[in-house]
């Protein structure tokens, strides 16, 4: 039942979206439904692997952990731009998943696995794109998570090359992916440990919002 609610509210969420949208805005609906479309997509893979008590290869495991991301990576936060930014061929630009979006995906999804996965593995989940890895690699806990911190400085680096170089979308476009990475990396190094360490969560809040700073 709560579920069925959830996606209730959800579709209700998404159209109240469309009915905000100018006339002119509006082509930008088959591009969220698209991406919410692949979210799902996703979400019943894992489902799949879970009742299945199958366990994937990483190349497999991490294609719907990255896809998982893309609602909201690539779908939302272009939704209420304005269209003087977002023109519907950014739109398109954006549905081929350009490397730069693919790249604030793995950080996101990355920071986060290696971050959560002791929490995560006692919670019976399923295997996630962390654990898939190492138990191929056979590798330890620690030396996987160097790999996946290794994953997500290499996907700075493009993501800082594109920047440096702009070629298909304005420097107002890729500043989003950059900022989203920054915030989500943050979050899961913070306010996913505080989970256990709510002085983290306390600390980071403060110095946002409270602490003074020079410029």
């Amino acid at each position: 039942m709560y579920l069925r609610n959830f996606c209730y509210q959800f579709i209700k969420t998404v159209n109240n979206f469309e009915d905000e949208l100018e006339p002119s805005e509006k082509y930008r609906m088959p591009y969220i439904v698209k991406s919410v479309q692949t979210l799902v997509a996703g979400y019943m893979q894992e489902v799949e692997w879970r009742v299945g008590s199958c366990a994937p290869s990483f190349d497999e495991r991490k294609t719907p952990a990255l896809d998982g991301n893309i609602c909201f990576v690539v779908g939302v936060p272009f939704l209420g731009l304005p269209r003087e930014l977002i023109t519907e061929e950014i739109f398109q630009w954006l549905n081929a998943i350009p490397d730069v979006a693919m790249d604030s995906m793995r950080i996101m999804r990355y920071t986060d696995e290696f971050v959560s996965y002791e929490r995560e593995s006692k919670s019976g989940q399923g295997p996630t794109s962390f654990e898939c890895y190492k138990m191929e690699t056979k590798l330890t806990t620690e030396a996987t998570t160097m790999k996946f911190q290794s994953f997500c400085e290499d996907a700075w680096k493009r993501i800082n090359q594109a920047c440096l170089h702009p070629a298909d979308v304005p420097m107002t476009v890729l500043e989003i992916f950059v900022n989203m990475g920054r915030v989500m990396e943050t979050f899961y190094l913070y306010f996913n440990d505080g989970l256990n360490k709510p002085s983290n969560v306390k600390k980071i809040i403060s110095q946002l919002l409270l602490e003074p700073f020079s410029v």
